[in-house]
C-alpha cells in the first residue's frame, strides 16, 4: 500500500502554517516520501485503503438474450454461437437464443465474484433494468428512478457472499427495452445516500447496448451529465460493456469518463465459458480501480489545511486531478473532504505494486485542490 502526505497542521486554525511555529521533528515516514515532499512535510501517515460499496445495475434488456434481428437456420445451415452455420446440428430455427452465451455468463461471471474471497472486505448491492410489468411510456415503472432498489433488490450484502444476489437474479429472464438512466440515476443516488460512512460508493453498469424509450434524458449524453453530478459527490460510475459495437462503447466511454473511471470496459461475448471469464476480468479491473484512503486525523488541538495534502507511492508523488482523468487523486468532495479518492489508474497501480501509500501534510498539493 501506498503512503498518504496530508496538509499543514496549524494549532487552533485551517490555513498555511505560521513561520514561527515550532517545526514537529520529522518521522521516519516523512524521510521515506518523495524528495519533493520529505523537504516540506511536517508529518505523514501510512495509507489506509477503505472498504468498497459496489452497486450493481444490471442491464436485462430483451437482448441480453434474444435478438429479433438473428436470421432463421435450418438442418442445412445450423445455428451455432450465434451465427448460422454449414453442417449437421440438432440446433436449427431461429438463431436467437443468446441465453446462455449473455444473460446466464453474466450471471455466473457475478456469481463467481462476489462468493470470491477475494471480495473479503467489501460489500455490494445489485438492482435490474427493465421492470415488469412493461411499459414504455415515460410513467411506466421501468422509467422511473422509484422503482429501483426497492422491492426486488439486494442491499448492502457483506462479501463473499453470492446467494442473495442468485435468489434475486435466478428467477429472471431478460425482457423489453432499455431504460439505462433511470436505472443509473437510482444506482447513483442509493450508492450516496446508502453507503455507510469509511466505505467507497462506486456504481457498476453492465450493459449490452444504447438506452431507449421514457424520456430523452435516456441517452449516453444524459447519463454522462448524471455520472458527472454524481462523481461530484463522491460516487463513481464504471461502464462493462457487454458484446457492445464500437459506436455504442465510443459513447458510453464518455459516460465512463464523466463519472471517473476513464472508459468502457469491454466484454466479448463467445462461448458461454469465455463469456464469463471476459466477464470476471472486467470485474476484477472495477475492483483494481476503485479504492480510496482514510484522511487522517491531525494531532489533538490541531488542524489541517486541505490545500496542503499530497498522496505519494512509494518514490512518486501523485497529482490532484478532480476529474481523474488519467493518474493521481483527487477528495470526495472537495468543498468538505471526507475521503482521499485515488484514481482508477493510480489505484490499480498501488494494487499491484510493492511500494506504500502514504499521506503527507505539510507541502502544496501538487496540481491544486480545484473545488
Amino acid at each position: 500500500m501506498g503512503a498518504i502526505v496530508i496538509g499543514c497542521l496549524v494549532a487552533g486554525s485551517i490555513g498555511a502554517c505560521s513561520s514561527d511555529a515550532a517545526a514537529p521533528k520529522k518521522s521516519t515516514l516523512v524521510d521515506d516520501l518523495p524528495s519533493d515532499l520529505a523537504s516540506c512535510a511536517k508529518s505523514a501517515s501510512t495509507g489506509v485503503i477503505l472498504p468498497t460499496h459496489l452497486v450493481f445495475i444490471l442491464d436485462r434488456s430483451k437482448s441480453m438474450g434474444f435478438s429479433d434481428a438473428a436470421p432463421i437456420c435450418d438442418s442445412n445451415t445450423p445455428c451455432v454461437e450465434g451465427k448460422c452455420a454449414q453442417g449437421p446440428t440438432e440446433s436449427f430455427g431461429r438463431c436467437a437464443d443468446l441465453l446462455d452465451r449473455k444473460w446466464n455468463a453474466a450471471k455466473d461471471a457475478l456469481y463467481t465474484f462476489l462468493s470470491d474471497p477475494g471480495s473479503a472486505g467489501s460489500f455490494a448491492s445489485l438492482d435490474t433494468f427493465a421492470k415488469a410489468p412493461l411499459d414504455e411510456s415515460v410513467n411506466g415503472p421501468s422509467c422511473l428512478k422509484e422503482s429501483y432498489f426497492a422491492e426486488g433488490s439486494v442491499a448492502h450484502v457483506t462479501l463473499p457472499d453470492a446467494q442473495p444476489f442468485r435468489d434475486a437474479l435466478d428467477p429472471l429472464d431478460p425482457l423489453g427495452f432499455t431504460p439505462t438512466y433511470p436505472a443509473v440515476y437510482a444506482a447513483a443516488d442509493f450508492a450516496f445516500t446508502k453507503t455507510p460512512a469509511g466505505e467507497r460508493p462506486v456504481v457498476v453498469l453492465v450493459t449490452d447496448g444504447a438506452p431507449n424509450q421514457c424520456s430523452d434524458t435516456n441517452t449516453p449524453s444524459g447519463i454522462a451529465t448524471l455520472a458527472k453530478s454524481y462523481l461530484e459527490r463522491g460516487v463513481n460510475t464504471f461502464v462493462v460493456g457487454v458484446d457492445m459495437g464500437s459506436s455504442t462503447i465510443s459513447q458510453f466511454d464518455y459516460v465512463a469518463s464523466s463519472g471517473g473511471s476513464t472508459s468502457v470496459i469491454p466484454i466479448v461475448v463467445g462461448k458461454a465459458e469465455e463469456t464469463k471469464e471476459n466477464l470476471l476480468s472486467g470485474l476484477g479491473r472495477v475492483k483494481d480501480g476503485a479504492c480510496s484512503l482514510a484522511i487522517p486525523a491531525p494531532p489533538e488541538g490541531e488542524s489541517l489545511d486541505y490545500d496542503l495534502v499530497n498522496v505519494a507511492l512509494g518514490k512518486d508523488t501523485l497529482t490532484y486531478s478532480k476529474e481523474c482523468k488519467g493518474a493521481g487523486w483527487r477528495y470526495d468532495n472537495p468543498s468538505s473532504p471526507s475521503r482521499i479518492d485515488l484514481c482508477p489508474s493510480s489505484c490499480t497501480a498501488s494494487r499491484k505494486s510493492k511500494s506504500a501509500l502514504s499521506v503527507a501534510f505539510g507541502c502544496e498539493t501538487k496540481g491544486g485542490v480545484i473545488l
